[in-house]
């Protein structure tokens, strides 16, 4: 405790654990819980997106926010030039974001205006690739319960594999974001990236804890 006294902690994965740690200790006295520390600058820590492949939204509507909102700025393969296209940025208001729709991949680029407009309204400035699909595409587009038609994969391979043959319709692939970004989220703007955002690794092996749970806890 002395040693981390004058640290600041953000929590990269497992905040799920986090709370239930929390309650445990107020409910049962539990004061420790295993966590994994890294600094920072840590070369070792890397920062990966998950990508968002989607099935049951509206076609019209998906094409009429891409109309409104995005240029399409390539078209192709899989290729070094996707992947180049897609990871140049100009600066904090160049939202682009990988599309793949079985025919083709492409690199789709927010309209600047639309951007800041964005930007000023939810008063956020960091993970605006994640915000403005997340406003513009998945809350308009998806029919029914997204939890059922939008899946989550950290390959952009597979991520084409769920729509070639796996149901889905389309994926959009993510850039990653930095641990620059998450700091700024965290002590300057305040706020959550959107769900499934960021995959941290390393992940450390983990054991299985076994704890009896009384009928009485779940009242």
């Amino acid at each position: 405790q002395e040693l981390m006294s004058d640290k600041k902690l953000l929590i990269l994965d497992g905040h799920h654990r986090f709370s239930a740690a929390r309650r445990l200790s107020k409910q049962d006295g539990i004061d420790y819980t295993m966590m994994m520390l890294m600094e920072g600058g840590d070369r070792a820590l890397l920062l990966l997106p998950w990508h968002r492949c989607i099935r049951n939204y509206n076609h019209d509507m998906l094409n009429t926010q891409l109309d409104r909102f995005f240029n399409i700025i390539w078209k192709g393969d899989q290729n070094d030039e996707f992947n180049r296209i897609l990871h140049t940025k100009d600066d904090k208001f160049d939202v682009r974001i990988g599309f793949y729709n079985k025919k083709t991949f492409s690199v789709i680029r927010a309209h600047r205006d639309k951007v800041i407009q964005l930007s000023d309204k939810l008063g956020e400035k960091t993970g605006l690739d994640y915000l403005s699909l997340n406003e513009w595409i998945i809350e308009p587009c998806i029919d029914g319960n997204k939890e059922d038609n939008i899946v989550f994969t950290d390959s952009v391979s597979d991520a084409a594999l769920k729509v070639d043959g796996q149901g889905f319709n389309s994926a959009f692939l993510m850039r990653p974001l930095t641990i620059k970004d998450v700091e700024y989220k965290a002590h300057v703007e305040m706020k959550n990236f959107p769900q499934k955002s960021t995959l941290f690794l390393p992940k450390v092996a983990e054991g299985i804890i076994m704890r009896r749970i009384e009928e009485d806890e779940h009242k």
